[in-house]
């Protein structure tokens, strides 16, 4: 590792650039049903990017793989796809190509990368930054090896260091703070693929109860209004509360969370062989008095499933606190789910494109 202080080189930097796997990720790729391929990122990182890009840093990702999840991530943090660089096999002409439409020189660009395939660009570009987990190779030739794993905070580490140095982080008290009220994992980890920094608070049990003769299409989002509702305290000044909740509709009947083995197996055998509907209803609410509310639907269609299926999926993976009393997620998913027509995350419990979209408003 070079023995002069990395910090000098910070005050020069214009621009980033970013491998994807084992930088902005952990590494772990997840194959879905429909055969993309789905990714874990840090909201911490997700965070910087989008600072980074609102204090006018061109933005460059230069991957090897490919995905439309990858294009769809960073379109959300405000990197539009002519920076989103896949299935690069040699990473030196697309870094080139990004700085020449910005009118950038490489010394001026910053990059991170954790495998071999990086190390020619990291010994161009102006600061070359391995996450804490790289491989040797990488992190000998590095400028700077963060304190931080790839998909654990490397980004958000380099990106704040830079602007700290040049006077233009965000400060923290300009970014109003969201509060997702649920208490599913699952919609915790979708919003956090927003890359917004947000908390969860739960106001205890809620009566999801529906007035009778509400169309079933309207009843999730009649239950994310009374979950709204009945948030325990007032927003403070500069919060932002969301709240959820996602029924599954089958032959016109609501399908919720099943009670026991029995009632899981009952709609599983009902929803198998079929197309049903998944609706996920969602508020979002300002201290100041805005709100918006919305429902988002998705088609998805079983194969024909056998007992011997049904009964192994509840055993295994006991879906007890999932509408319609599946994942498509788990091993139900990737066995017997042949198509889904609209949001494949609207179907785990949060449409985050469409909130995404709401949310600007807001933010």
């Amino acid at each position: 590792m070079p023995n002069y202080n990395y910090k000098v080189k910070l005050h020069k930097i214009k621009a980033f650039a970013f491998d994807v796997d084992g930088v902005l990720t952990r590494g772990d790729v997840i194959s879905t049903p429909d055969g993309d391929l789905l990714r874990s990122f840090d909201a911490k990182d997700g965070f910087a990017l989008r600072v980074a890009v609102k204090r006018g840093y061109p933005v460059a990702i230069i991957t090897g793989g490919c995905s439309e999840s990858i294009a769809k991530r960073f379109r959300t943090l405000g990197i539009p796809d002519i920076d989103v660089y896949q299935k690069s096999k040699n990473k030196i002409p697309d870094f080139m190509d990004f700085c020449k439409r910005y009118s950038i020189s490489p010394e001026e660009v910053a990059f991170a990368g954790d495998d071999i395939p990086d190390i020619p660009v990291m010994k161009i570009c102006g600061l070359a930054v391995a996450p804490a987990d790289a491989v040797r190779q990488v992190k000998e030739c590095a400028d700077y090896v963060s304190l931080y794993d790839g998909g654990r905070g490397c980004v958000r580490d380099l990106v704040e260091q830079t602007l700290v140095v040049q006077q233009k982080w965000e400060k923290p008290s300009s970014v109003p703070r969201i509060t997702l009220a649920s208490a599913s994992p699952r919609r915790k980890e979708l919003l956090s693929g927003l890359g917004y920094p947000f908390q969860v608070e739960l106001s205890g049990e809620i009566d999801e109860s529906y007035p009778e003769g509400t169309p079933v299409e309207l009843v999730a989002q009649t239950i994310a209004i009374k979950k709204r509702d009945c948030f325990h305290r007032p927003l403070r000044t500069d919060e932002i509360l969301i709240t959820a909740d996602t029924v599954v509709i089958c032959d016109g009947e609501i399908l919720g969370k099943p009670a026991s083995v029995q009632e899981a197996r009952r709609m599983l055998q009902k929803l198998s062989g079929k197309t049903h509907q998944v609706v996920t209803g969602v508020t979002i609410t300002s201290a100041d008095g805005q709100g918006s509310c919305f429902s988002t639907n998705s088609d998805v269609t079983f194969a024909n499933l056998d007992d011997e299926e049904i009964d192994f999926y509840i055993e295994h993976y006991k879906p007890f606190d999932k509408a319609g009393a599946y994942g498509i997620q788990e091993w139900i998913g990737f066995i017997g789910i042949t198509s889904i027509t609209g949001s494949y995350f609207n179907v785990m419990g949060l449409p985050v494109q469409r909130l995404y979209t709401e949310l600007k408003r807001f933010l």
